[in-house]
């Protein structure tokens, strides 16, 4: 069976983070089919909850699917509006704000109990258009972080964060970061690249020349400010984030002249980071990602050739691997939709239509499963999947028309069918 797709070759890396998610998309429920406990229909985002449910994220209602529930309850809805950012703590309450709503919308306890704070103002009338980008529980369980994005005349963006007393209290400025760009912010750490002068573009592609790369910790005694990079010791040209692992350790990769590169890796806490020299880039197809392990995976796609995946360890030492792409005519798909890491440590990888299985160490070639014969006609990858914890499971996300489902395929499962890649065969593998 092949469906009716594109082949689009859009790449999305993911890190199934909470946190990393920074603006959701997706359409309104299409129609009420039924859910079951392996298909979620029309679904726009879900992200993990702390407790081990669901949040939906994207257009005007607010979903939860309960830990082994098999359906979404819709908990609120806000016609004509967006919501775009949600937190969630281990007792099962739900923090959310929406896009032009003035106000922070709590939900506490199985009866979600509807509590609404007004979202923090900026501390000087010269910051404008200000908005919600992040939020997160307090681990006192008293406040929130919200942090804020906005603009100040005449130009120029601003970073504000506030910790928010869930009991209505005053917001309290923590910090704010001036003419800065945001590299990740969770909830006890944020990074930032600031440029040279105020006002210059600094985007994801261009921030020439850096002045430093900042972080600010947050912890039971206030804010630690610790600079990772000074700019002109190293002629610094950009930083970007490595997403990947989940040890809480933060990995960039840092433009310097001459297309030359080098990678930071700094734990929280830690008064210095590490930076040590990287290969150059070779292709624009090339993605990047870091592991538990402290390792940087390069992924580079020659679509219908091969993907090669090349494992960099922080002692220098590399290992390479390469997958030749399938000799089925009837494949079309050559994407990397997503990449995660498992509780073990290894790692899966979702390309084209087929989940990876790899050793932690790469050492042996990956076992492959197709997924292909959950796709129906009109149907495609929506370059997304989350990854469960317990039981082990991903649920891949799917394009279906102008909607999208969620469909649980469990590791057992993967492990039970998953066979040796060999190109000739690929296509005989997968569903019984």
């Amino acid at each position: 069976m092949v469906s009716n797709r594109n082949g689009r070759m859009n790449v999305l890396v993911a890190a199934l983070l909470v946190a990393s998610l920074a603006h959701a998309d997706g359409v309104e429920r299409r129609i009420n089919k039924p859910d079951t406990p392996a298909r979620l229909h029309a679904v726009t985002t879900m992200l993990p909850m702390e407790n081990g449910g669901f949040v939906t994220v994207g257009f005007s209602t607010l979903r939860v699917l309960a830990p082994g529930a098999k359906q979404f309850t819709t908990v609120h809805r806000i016609p004509k509006d967006n919501l775009y950012r949600v937190a969630s703590n281990e007792a099962g309450d739900v923090l959310a704000a929406w896009e032009n709503d003035p106000s922070l919308h709590l939900f506490k306890g199985p009866a979600r109990q509807h509590v609404t704070l007004p979202k923090p103002r900026p501390p000087t009338e010269e910051i404008r258009s200000a908005q919600v980008e992040y939020l997160a529980f307090l681990p006192n369980g008293r406040d929130a972080l919200v942090h804020m994005e906005g603009r100040k005349a005449p130009r120029g963006e601003v970073s504000i964060v506030y910790r928010v007393p869930l009991d209505g209290g005053a917001p309290e400025l923590l910090y704010r970061v001036d003419d800065a760009r945001q590299l990740h912010m969770a909830r006890d750490v944020a990074v930032y690249v600031i440029p040279e002068r105020p006002g210059q573009m600094c985007e994801h592609l261009r921030c020439d020349p850096v002045r430093q790369v900042v972080a600010y910790e947050l912890n039971g005694r206030g804010v630690k400010q610790t600079v990772l990079v000074h700019g002109p010791d190293m002629k610094l040209e950009n930083a970007r984030m490595i997403w990947g692992n989940r040890d809480g350790r933060i990995f960039l990769e840092l433009s310097l002249p001459r297309n030359e590169r080098a990678v930071l890796r700094w734990k929280p806490g830690q008064p210095k980071a590490d930076v040590r020299p990287f290969a150059r880039s070779l292709s624009s197809s090339e993605r990047l990602f870091a592991t538990n392990d402290g390792d940087v995976l390069r992924l580079l796609n020659d679509e219908e050739e091969a993907l090669t995946l090349h494992r960099h360890m922080p002692d220098g030492r590399q290992q390479s691997i390469r997958l030749l792409a399938s000799h089925d005519p009837d494949i079309i798909d050559y994407s990397v939709h997503a990449l995660g890491m498992r509780n073990s440590g290894a790692l899966w990888l979702h390309w084209g239509d087929f989940i990876f299985l790899f050793d932690r160490d790469l050492a042996r070639p990956p076992r492959a499963y197709n997924i292909e014969p959950l796709l129906t006609r009109h149907t495609e990858w929506a370059d997304v999947a989350v990854y469960v914890k317990e039981p082990e499971a991903l649920w891949m996300g799917i394009e279906v028309r102008r909607s999208r489902d969620f469909v649980r395929v469990s590791f057992s499962e993967l492990e039970k069918g998953a066979k040796a890649w060999n190109p000739v065969r690929a296509a005989d593998t997968g569903l019984d």
